[in-house]
């Protein structure tokens, strides 16, 4: 597939570097693919994805079995991603593959208000195995913004100068 960035806004340098990064580490994939939290970015990896419209910390809409499922910059997100694990869980294929990005965990003082969790490797992995899953294969990119976005107000300029936004992508089975 080849990289079409002629997207809406949403789509600024940050998600660029995401969506190639991310793409080249999937890389080809086969099957029935379920995007958890579904946006731009899974649907481009992979248009024919189904994808969950429901508050993810409290009920799960999948049917079925999936080869592959995409959970992009959730977890975070959620008071208790590990009900999503779970569920992410029942509903891959025996040999499926599940797909997780995170961003790299900020000080406190940084993390937005929509950040219920900032993973750190270790508490991350800790979880994924206590949901009973293995993580395969991992990678670690940079992922800085549009510089716009550093001047949108104090939290972000402190960024600039504090912290370098990356992401970590996860193989897990």
């Amino acid at each position: 597939m080849k990289l079409d960035f002629k997207r809406p806004s949403l789509w600024d340098r940050q998600t660029k570097i995401r969506a190639k990064k991310t793409k080249d580490f999937i890389g080809d994939i086969s099957g029935t693919v379920l995007g958890v939290g579904a946006g731009e970015l899974e649907k481009w990896i992979y248009p024919e994805l189904d994808y969950t419209l429901c508050d993810l910390d409290c009920e799960f809409d999948a049917k079925g079995k999936y080869d592959n499922i995409f959970c992009f910059e959730v977890l975070e997100h959620l008071f208790n991603p590990l009900f999503c694990l779970e569920n992410i869980k029942k509903h891959l294929k025996s040999n499926g593959k599940i797909f997780i990005s995170i961003p790299k965990r900020m000080p406190h003082f940084l993390c937005g208000k929509n950040h219920f969790h900032e993973f750190d490797k270790h508490r991350f992995r800790y979880m994924i195995e206590y949901a009973g899953l293995k993580i395969i294969k991992q990678d670690v990119f940079n992922s800085r913004y549009d510089w716009s976005f550093y001047f949108t107000g104090i939290r972000p300029i402190l960024r600039l100068l504090f912290f370098k936004p990356k992401s970590r992508i996860y193989l897990i089975q």
